[in-house]
């Protein structure tokens, strides 16, 4: 109906302009048949007659066509052309995005309001600039590097980054021509600080839990969290401050800049009535608020030339309160003075201070173990506390599902029912001396479940004090890294082994050669490295796929498994290429032994998805030190008398000798 509705009005308007030029060209037209007709009367020819006619018609409707129909509806296409591109950049400029369109030179040929807020700019000062021009060096050449790779590549790149305490996620996309060549590129970059920071703040929350419950000393725990605010935050300082009773604030731990801090105890940070406690660390402590500062303020004197030295233009302390008392104050640094204008940002740190006031009072009564037991119980970690006898007094639901018991069946057990038999008497011997003497301890234990399978966990145990100051229960943090040691052994066989014969790689081959080569030399001892490659394998993979021939190096890879001591080292190199080290051979009738027997294994026909196939090989020996005295002279002289055996007939070895060097690789590419 809309379309309906507005062809509608372009007709109405159409007809209006019309209605009026026509009725000027009809009354013009009666005038001039008027004066026609004199002119007839008067004897001017026919034909002269018709081209004044048809002149004076022209005179008259040209003027007037343009005057009421073409430059009315010009101005009125022209008009909606306006509005529709001010309705696009509204819609452009409405996003949170920053939106930039650039020439592959980097010259801004759109931008929204919202990007060019973020160089502090207007739409207006950009357009037709330099795009890098408005980065910092540093950050200008990162950029235009990775832009002219997704402009050669044609294929769009996905990044997040920080800048000035600000995180973006940032997509560039590649804008084509008609030939398929990127002209332009487009940038549409989100702030994702807020996101950002609180992934990070539940990372930290529950890093500070897993350190209390490691037993991390208070400063410890403090200066982790000083360190991790400014990194999360992108600030230049963090510290906590503890007030004393004399009026003085002592500085128990810091992040960041922390030359600073010496400045701090040089001139004095204090929370009475005096100069150095009218700042907003004493404010904070005072008050029991929020203190935001910049480091021109009057206030801030005492501290400005230490603050300005380092950088810092902006101030917040929060403060601390634990049962009820202010313990301290959380203050922090900016380099950017409006830092803590915004109030996320304020929100944000007032979390995490919130946290800290909470750490402190475990921190402080570690001995309550009641107030950890939600949080226990609650945990994704395995949990349980033992009296000093072992004794198993409390276990957590994640520790009964990680160990298959139930709690009633733990509780006054001793945690050896899980013994696997992987650690011996020595292992366990070790952990109970330091956890006795009060030290926490921590290491990978391989335990058993109920149901006999085994798991690995990273154990924790914390040994907890008595009023008297001796150790009276432990408490134990299992962690299961099964399915990551498996992964790990996964990603390190991967890197070692091929993967369709599980034979040792290149990189593991060349590396045990390496090793074999050089105990030879120094054991004055002789050493051997077969080189095969089967015969016929092109042909075979060629005639019945890839299928049949993966399947035909699985069983030359497993008799070659039978041929070899496990002493040896047998490789898959690459295709149908195979290796065998002989670290140790007392003559060369050993290795030769080893190669006929390689040689007869292989020769017996394959049965392959229904196929009878038949493949030899060709084996070229060499020595060390004899023919070669390092790892990659040895390959190429076994290589070599490989390659000879081919030239010669294959099915065969034979050992290096110098002469072999006289063949043509060439000659041999049909092999």
């Amino acid at each position: 109906m809309s379309g309906f509705r507005r062809a509608s009005s372009k007709f109405k308007l159409a007809a209006r302009l019309l209605l009026v030029p026509l009725t000027a060209i009809f009354l013009g037209e009666m005038a001039v048949m008027v004066f026609i007709d004199h002119l007839l009367h008067s004897g001017m020819p026919y034909w002269l007659v018709t081209f004044v006619d048809a002149a004076s018609l022209t005179v008259i409707s040209v003027p007037l066509l343009w005057m009421f129909l073409l430059r009315p509806l010009l101005r009125t296409y022209s008009t909606e052309a306006d509005t529709a591109h001010a309705s696009a950049q509204a819609l452009v400029d409405a996003t949170m995005e920053t939106a930039i369109l650039a020439d592959a030179e980097g010259r801004v040929l759109a931008i929204n309001q919202v990007g060019a807020q973020r160089f502090n700019m207007t739409p207006e000062q950009m357009l037709g600039g330099n795009i890098y021009a408005f980065m910092p060096d540093e950050v200008a050449r990162e950029r235009r590097a990775r832009i002219g790779a997704i402009l050669h590549n044609g294929t769009p790149s996905y990044f997040e980054d920080q800048r000035d305490g600000r995180h973006f996620a940032t997509s560039v996309y590649p804008v084509m021509d008609e030939h398929g060549t990127a002209i332009r590129f487009a940038v549409f970059a989100n702030d994702i600080t807020e996101r950002v920071q609180l992934q990070g703040i539940d990372a930290l929350l529950h890093a500070c839990d897993q350190r209390l419950l490691r037993g991390d000393h208070p400063e410890e725990l403090l200066r982790f969290i000083c360190n991790e605010a400014v990194q999360l935050f992108g600030l230049c300082l963090a510290w906590v401050g503890r007030k004393e009773t004399n009026g003085q604030v002592t500085i128990a731990a810091c992040g960041g800049t922390c030359g600073y801090a010496e400045s701090l105890r040089r001139i004095g940070v204090r929370w009475d009535d005096t100069a150095e406690g009218r700042g907003p660390v004493g404010a904070a402590i005072r008050t029991g608020q929020v203190q935001v500062s910049r480091v021109t303020d009057s206030q801030f004197q005492p501290w400005r030339a230490a603050a300005e030295q380092h950088g810092f233009q902006a101030v917040m302390a929060i403060p601390l309160i634990t049962r009820g008392e202010i313990y301290g104050v959380f203050t922090l640094y900016s380099g950017q003075s409006i830092s803590f204008d915004v109030p996320v940002t304020v929100k944000r740190l007032t979390e995490v201070a919130g946290r800290i006031s909470v750490l402190l009072e475990m921190a402080m009564d570690q001995q309550q173990l009641r107030l950890l037991s939600v949080a226990l119980t609650s945990a994704g970690n395995a949990v349980f506390i033992a009296d000093r006898g072992g004794r198993i007094t409390w276990a957590n639901p994640a520790f009964s599902r990680l160990s298959g018991y139930s709690a009633e069946e733990l509780i006054g057990q001793n945690p050896r029912l899980l013994k696997s038999g992987r650690q011996d008497e020595a292992y366990y011997r070790q952990l109970w001396e330091i956890i006795l003497s009060g030290e926490v301890w921590s290491q990978e234990t391989v335990e058993q479940r109920k149901d006999g399978r085994l798991y690995t966990v990273m154990q924790t145990i914390t040994p907890i004090r008595d009023a008297t100051g001796e150790v009276s229960h432990f408490v134990s943090i299992q962690e299961d890294i099964s399915a990551r040691k498996l992964t790990d052994e996964r990603i390190r066989h991967m890197a070692h082994y091929d993967a369709l014969t599980d034979l040792p790689n290149r990189a593991l081959f060349y590396d045990r050669l390496y090793q074999a080569v050089a105990f030879a030399k120094r054991e004055a001892q002789q050493m051997a490295l077969l080189f095969i490659d089967l015969d016929r394998f092109k042909a075979i993979n060629d005639e019945l796929g890839h299928a049949v021939g993966d399947l035909l190096l699985q069983s030359v890879a497993e008799r070659l498994r039978a041929c070899v001591r496990e002493s040896d080292t047998l490789a898959r190199l690459a295709g149908d290429e195979f290796t065998v080290i002989l670290p140790r051979v007392e003559s060369e009738q050993d290795a030769q032994a080893v190669a006929e027997k390689i040689l007869s294994a292989l020769s017996a026909p394959y049965s392959l998805e229904g196929h009878e196939v038949l493949a030899g090989a060709s084996i070229g020996i060499a020595f060390c030190p004899r023919d070669a005295e390092d790892a990659d002279g040895l390959v190429k002289c076994a290589d070599a008398a490989m390659y000879a055996v081919k030239a010669q007939g294959r099915n065969a070895w034979r050992q290096y000798r110098a002469e072999i060097n006289e063949i043509s690789a060439d000659t041999l590419a049909a092999s």
